[in-house]
């Protein structure tokens, strides 16, 4: 399933999944370095232009989500410190305007993916 395909089911479950009491919730983290990235990896993202975010900021994004009883149908995206000073913020929207931080990062996932 695609990113958004998971982002869309979530949404259509947040609408009937909180009459049972479930919440339901995103995390989105972008690039985190593991142990399963070779420093080659690693030097083609950041020559793309990737800022990886930290394991801990994604935990901490979790936790939040975990111990705030009125969140419920968020997607939180878990970024790197430069593009957010706490590590993780709400996707709030899905279209982002051109100048936006997030239509920046945007772009660089999107040059990721490309063979140029």
């Amino acid at each position: 399933m695609s990113k958004f395909g998971v982002r869309a089911l979530m949404r259509s479950l947040r609408r009937n999944a909180w009459v049972d009491s479930i919440r339901v919730n995103l995390v989105s983290p972008s690039y985190i370095i593991t142990p399963a990235y070779t420093e080659e990896i690693i030097a083609f993202f950041e020559s793309k232009g990737v800022k990886f975010a930290s394991e801990s900021d994604a935990c901490k994004a979790i936790l939040r989500i975990a111990s705030d009883t009125t969140v419920n149908g968020r997607s939180i995206a878990v970024v790197s410190k430069e593009d957010c000073a706490g590590g993780y913020f709400d996707l709030a929207e899905d279209d982002f305007p051109e100048g936006s931080k997030l239509y920046d990062l945007q772009n660089v996932a999107t040059n990721v993916g490309s063979r140029t």
